[in-house]
């Protein structure tokens, strides 16, 4: 019988833990800050398994374990104030803490024409209002299946009519 000192695993033969590889990555999906000293892009890391949409109220699953270091992926910025909480979904290759980088310079830069840049520098609003996380890995390195799946994102958060994104164009 198990006991405190008793291993409660199934085993699949001598020694053969016959648990899956699956549920152990499931338990570690999700966005977590890197803790990298010269990292300034996880004081606004939002940490978690899953990420709520707010125009559509779609809960979104990370597919996979996500930091400040990962490389292809969507991701989504979360304005922190209350009475907004809009959204911008994009995508990009560049590891996430460069790309988030880019996003507070165009507000600290007052870059009114880019989306992030514009929104975070209205009455009211501040860099500090920026929550940052990453929505899907993406594994390809297929540039298409990127911009399609930001696509898929954006329509299911509604980011472009009810959020920061713009239409193109």
């Amino acid at each position: 019988p198990p006991g405190p000192q008793h291993s409660t695993a199934r085993r699949a033969g001598p020694g053969r833990d016959i648990s899956s590889r699956t549920s152990l990555r499931q338990q570690q999906k999700g966005m977590k800050k890197c803790f990298k000293q010269t990292c300034e892009t996880c004081d606004f890391v939002q940490e978690g398994k899953t990420v709520k949409l707010n125009a559509t109220g779609v809960k979104v699953e990370i597919n996979d374990a996500v930091t400040c270091d990962t490389k292809s992926y969507i991701y989504c910025i979360t304005c922190r104030k209350d009475r907004c909480r809009l959204q911008y979904i994009g995508k990009s290759v560049v590891n996430f803490r460069t790309r988030m980088s880019q996003h507070r310079n165009y507000v600290a830069k007052k870059m009114l024409h880019k989306a992030t840049g514009e929104h975070f520098n209205k009455p009211g609003h501040k860099i500090s209002d920026m929550l940052m996380t990453i929505i899907e890995k993406v594994h390809s390195d297929d540039p298409m299946v990127l911009s399609v799946r930001e696509e898929h994102w954006i329509r299911k958060g509604n980011t472009k009519y009810r959020g920061i994104n713009r239409n193109k164009g």
